[in-house]
């Protein structure tokens, strides 16, 4: 996490008598970690005192979790008959409890709206309706407001931001780049879509493609229609 945003962040923790922020909309954890979740149901805890902590979805992939943080898998997407979201709140208030936390207040952005989908977004599962009332329960103190600070937090870029920016930018034009070149060569849409990743791979520095390698945990839903053919026919 980058230093200048946890200094920002703690102050503002501090001006609110805050014992500790959630963060769990998919453009906060890349403002804090640098981190776009797969299905869009990880939770940041990042108390007063001590180490943050990010929940993931025991089906979150490994590759693509940040470094530098501690990282703690709950049963989500797993039918172990726990119902997991119960277990997600009883964890976090464990974690605030064992850092002397628990009577304190929290604080995090109420609504997902205007936020960044996840990596899943044509799959990302339905939230509970009474996600923001137990979020608010995690602390005996209850919720308080700070939505104003939160959102001027994305106001001031760090040099971590710029240098993503502009990684983006560069990743980005070259997806463009490949798709205007070969989307007239009579390639079907999965060659044509593994072209463009192995192009972003490369950019990225990974140099392989998740469409082409096995173990992959890109769009499964993609993948089963492509083998069946119906994107057989060539893009033009």
């Amino acid at each position: 996490m980058d230093s200048q945003r946890k200094e920002m962040v703690g102050e503002l923790m501090r001006r609110n008598g805050l014992a500790a922020l959630l963060f769990w909309r998919p453009d906060e954890l890349v403002m804090m970690l640098g981190y776009m979740p797969l299905w869009g149901v990880s939770v940041l805890l990042y108390p007063a005192d001590g180490e943050a902590v990010l929940f993931v979805p025991e089906l979150e992939p490994e590759d693509i979790l940040p470094k530098g943080v501690i990282v703690k898998r709950y049963p989500w997407g797993v039918p172990d008959g726990n119902d997991p979201w119960e277990v997600l709140y009883s964890a976090i208030k464990k974690e605030l409890f064992k850092r002397g936390l628990a009577d304190g207040a929290v604080s995090f952005t109420k609504s997902i709206g205007g936020s960044a989908p996840c990596r899943m977004s044509g799959e990302q599962p339905p939230l509970p309706g009474d996600l923001v009332q137990r979020l608010e329960g995690v602390c005996a103190g209850g919720w308080r407001e700070t939505d104003g600070e939160l959102l001027r937090l994305y106001d001031q870029k760090t040099p971590t931001d710029i240098a993503g920016l502009e990684k983006t930018h560069r990743v980005a034009a070259r997806a463009v780049e490949v798709f205007y070149r070969e989307v007239g060569g009579g390639h079907t849409e999965a060659m044509l879509a593994a072209m463009i990743e192995m192009a972003v791979q490369e950019t990225n520095g990974r140099g392989e493609s998740a469409l082409l390698r096995r173990g992959q945990w890109c769009n499964p839903v993609r993948i089963p229609r492509m083998q069946a053919g119906s994107t057989e026919a060539p893009v033009r």
